[in-house]
């Protein structure tokens, strides 16, 4: 079924002029940027929610074959080289931006600069993050205190992981060319076609007894794959490309770098950040509380990350707005997409929060009453820090990233000052509380600071688009919270099949208030009521064959 941005994007209508509160008086986004970006999100979700359940279904079998302690290792392993590809520089996101705007003009001459420079640094950068693999593995073994028995696996596996990271960003410059012609469709059609050699070898290679470098060794297959399909795509979407050693130049590198260092360092501390409660948690409480903090926070951040499907393809498509100097079409964009993201994410993430005891009761069972504290506190702030998520890919897309770099950075200090101050005086608690109210100043402020860039007023942007749908969920959750409370003690005396039933029921009750709230207060205005007929989206959208 499209996402709502999808129908709202679908075709053009110039005669209308006001919408939901806000008058625009120029055409609606073009036809053919709408388009691609009806397309891209489409396939982002399909993508997304593919992932995420070949995750659910395949990790369960891998713990159970692997055993406790190698699969931890695993997981060990996965997060070290998670920070290895922090040594990117943030290039990658610099090749969606730039592929994006030349190709909007025509340049192709600076296209292929950009491409071959960007493959001859990551070939620079794989030296570097093997030879430190090499250099360091047995210390970094050492140090988390790797089983003796598994020690030789674990060497193997950082290794062969960090080979495979080093020579996947070098080939992630074709991902680049592909996301920045706005082909998203194209890398989620290939991301779903590789997972099924991958869940197959997965299993043949555990079922065979080969364990730890059984899985690594499936991964390389799988890159190896991926890798010639990403290549020949590029080449195909692309046919005047070129990658040769004489088309590189320091420009294009500069170019790259300065660009990439401001998004690394938003990465850098939203990686810091989002491992801050965490840190303090293990530090002051101990490990038990993490693992109970880690469930709640799971379920969290998956909705959130469902939300966020139709956020990666604004990048390239501001990009290709700002190449055309339209700054109208940007904020429609802007305005249009804020309104579409709280349309899904708010109804999703306030229905984990009102949810939250049926739905950890029939994922884990009885014994998790503190993971359901973490869903309920952290949803909002996440929430909140989720709807600046069209504001920011804009911003990259138009060579503003540092924008986020800033109230990401504000977000570490405050969780890292906030967490240590309640953590001491609260304990679990004052986790709870720090990293919501972390997640709402800094997102004020990222909010603040996008708005009086594109000179449009904060305040009747809040009230026109985020205050109907806010005020529809919060009705909705009330009424799930007083079903919930008055069905709690006897979903609790039965198992996870009632609890589910349960969570059914409320997920119905949820949806029939919300949308019925939305519909009477006429939120959507004429605009989205033409193109919200179903036949419309038939007639209109073709998919890429």
């Amino acid at each position: 079924m499209p996402t709502p941005l999808a129908f709202v994007m679908l075709h053009r209508y110039n005669e209308l002029g006001q919408e939901a509160g806000v008058v625009m008086s120029s055409p609606i986004i073009s036809s053919s940027l709408a388009q691609k970006i009806i397309r891209n999100t489409l396939f982002n979700f399909l993508g997304r929610f593919w992932a995420l359940l070949v995750a659910f279904l395949l990790t369960p079998y891998i713990v159970s074959k692997l055993g406790v302690q190698a699969y931890g290792v695993w997981a060990l392993v996965l997060a070290i080289t998670s920070y290895l590809g922090l040594l990117d520089f943030g290039v990658g996101t610099a090749f969606i931006k730039y592929v994006a705007e030349y190709e909007a003009r025509r340049d192709y001459i600076a296209l292929n600069a950009l491409v071959s420079t960007g493959f001859a640094f990551y070939l620079a950068m794989s030296i570097v993050i093997i030879a430190f693999a090499l250099i360091f593995s047995d210390f970094i073994v050492y140090l988390f205190k790797i089983p003796p028995e598994l020690v030789g696996d674990a060497l193997f596996v950082l290794v062969v992981a960090a080979t495979i990271l080093a020579l996947s960003n070098a080939f992630s410059v074709f991902q680049g060319v592909i996301a920045g012609l706005q082909r998203l469709d194209v890398l989620n059609i290939i991301a779903i076609a590789v997972s099924v050699p991958n869940i197959v070898g997965t299993i043949l290679l555990l079922q065979l007894g080969y364990g730890l470098r059984g899985l690594i060794l499936n991964e390389v297959v799988v890159f190896s794959l991926t890798t010639v399909l990403l290549v020949i795509t590029a080449f195909r979407l692309l046919p005047g490309l070129q990658l040769r050693p004489v088309l590189c130049t320091f420009a294009s590198l500069r170019q790259l770098i300065s660009y990439g260092l401001k998004v690394q360092v938003s990465q850098l501390a939203d990686l810091a950040s989002s491992q801050m409660d965490k840190l303090l948690i293990g530090y002051f409480l101990g490990l038990s509380s993490v693992s109970l903090y880690e469930l709640g926070a799971k379920v969290v951040l998956t909705g959130k990350r469902l939300s966020r499907v139709m956020v990666s393809a604004v990048l390239p498509a501001a990009s290709e707005i700002e190449a055309r100097q339209d700054e109208e079409t940007l904020r429609r964009l802007y305005i249009r997409g804020s309104k579409y993201l709280v349309l899904i994410a708010a109804p999703l993430m306030f229905f984990i929060l009102a949810g939250a005891p049926a739905l950890i009761r029939a994922w884990l069972g009885p014994g998790y009453a503190q993971s359901v504290l973490v869903i309920q506190f952290l949803g909002l702030g996440h929430l909140v820090h989720l709807l600046t998520g069209i504001g920011t890919a804009i911003a990259k897309g138009i060579g503003k990233p540092e924008y986020e770099t800033q109230y990401t950075l504000i977000l570490l200090v405050l969780q890292t000052v906030f967490g240590v101050a309640l953590v001491i005086k609260l304990g679990f608690l004052g986790i709870l509380i720090a990293t919501p109210i972390s997640l709402l100043i800094s997102s004020s402020y990222f909010m603040f600071i996008f708005h009086r860039y594109l000179q449009m007023p904060l305040r009747q942007f809040g009230c026109d688009v985020y205050l109907k749908p806010l005020g529809a969920c919060f009705l909705a959750s009330l009424a799930v919270l007083t079903v919930d409370h008055a069905l709690a003690r006897f979903y609790l005396a039965q198992g996870r099949l009632v609890a589910l039933s349960i969570l059914g029921v409320e997920a119905l009750l949820f949806s029939v208030i919300y949308l019925v709230f939305l519909w009477y207060s006429r939120y959507l205005d004429e605009y989205d009521r033409k193109l919200l007929h179903v036949h419309l989206w038939i007639q209109r959208v073709k998919l890429p064959r």
